[in-house]
């Protein structure tokens, strides 16, 4: 007697080994249970018979109670038995441990089938944590966007080569640069871009000398800038020059725009192309020192040419009285009464 009882502590003991290692064979065949996901198939019930343990189960060498191959035991503290182990998501259940033992922990009984838990998805035959673009994962099959594969690279889910993700993470896009075929506003990758069946910069930017970005348009002179065609596309005759967008030479700022710079006694059709040495650039569209007074420029009301001719000065500032003659002025006066 006490020998057979210690060769049944002994099975007990080899039995309890067995079920927990994750190897063992069977038939010749090396068998591999996952270790996160131990499945016991050993209810502690003692038995002689089959008939003394519980449904779906089995008298193992008249000793222990197994449950069945496909079957794993739930038991709580008074009730043991023995469920049915889910091979397919949507088995019918009545346990979490039915569906977790096989698709892993990622999985539960929700509505008495086995299905992925909330915030996971079914891969290649398990369930994973759902991992968006951009977040940490562990493994590929946690990163999951819709219609598109997705790798974990480096801890974190990337969409594959020459696609994006979209602005919340959840599909991968096509990634189209400038000028490339689009069908969508979100396959264009340039910032301030849009599709217009190739991907083109929006109204009021324009495409960099690499082709890569879009640059915001200057709209008037002295507006920041890094690029010629930020000055160019709503103004005419600027430029970008110390990252500030200024007349070309010839011209000068008169306002928001370049004018054509016109001396004193040469022909103009505006006031604004009217320039001397000490009135060129200016915010200012008025007339100020120089005016346009029948197609020639000259010395405004109140002011005098300088002694070179080529500037204007109040009559004050020449040391004269209000009644000095703007020369200039007058004898464009004396040639237009001639022509009649």
């Amino acid at each position: 007697m006490k020998g057979r009882g210690f060769n049944r502590i002994y099975l007990l003991v080899l039995l309890f080994v067995l079920l927990r290692i994750p190897c063992y064979l069977v038939s010749g065949n090396l068998t591999c249970r996952d270790q996160a996901l131990p499945s016991f198939s050993e209810t502690l019930a003692s038995c002689e018979y089959d008939k003394d343990c519980v449904e779906n189960a089995y008298c193992w060498n008249q000793q222990t109670c197994l449950c069945m191959t496909g079957y794993l035991v739930d038991r709580n503290r008074t009730h043991v038995q023995c469920l049915r182990t889910a091979t397919a998501m949507g088995d019918p259940c009545t346990k979490d441990v039915q569906c977790s033992v096989t698709f892993t922990a990622q999985a539960e009984c929700r509505d008495n089938v086995c299905q992925c838990s909330i915030g996971s998805h079914f891969q290649a035959g398990r369930c994973y944590q759902t991992v968006r673009i951009g977040q940490m994962c562990q493994t590929s099959k946690n990163c999951y966007v819709e219609n598109s594969p997705s790798y974990c690279v480096t801890g974190f889910c990337e969409c594959p080569f020459q696609h994006h993700p979209n602005s919340d993470g959840t599909r991968c896009i096509r990634s189209s640069f400038l000028d490339d075929q689009c069908s969508g506003d979100e396959e264009c990758v340039a910032q301030n871009s849009r599709c217009l069946n190739v991907c083109r910069c929006n109204v009021d930017h324009v495409m960099s000398s690499d082709r890569k970005r879009c640059l915001k348009a200057a709209n008037v002179i002295g507006e920041s800038c890094s690029e010629h065609a930020q000055c160019q596309e709503f103004m005419t005759n600027a430029q970008c020059n110390e990252e500030r967008c200024s007349c070309v030479e010839g011209y000068h700022q008169r306002g928001p725009v370049c004018y054509r710079s016109v001396k004193l006694g040469r022909a103009c059709e505006t006031h604004r192309q009217c320039v001397t040495p000490t009135n060129r650039d200016s915010n200012t569209t008025e007339v100020t020192s120089v005016d346009c007074i029948y197609g020639m420029c000259t010395c405004a009301s109140d002011y005098t040419t300088t002694e070179d001719q080529l500037d204007c000065i109040r009559y004050s500032d020449n040391g004269t009285g209000n009644l000095q003659i703007n020369w200039l002025a007058l004898l464009m006066i004396l040639a237009s009464f001639y022509r009649f």
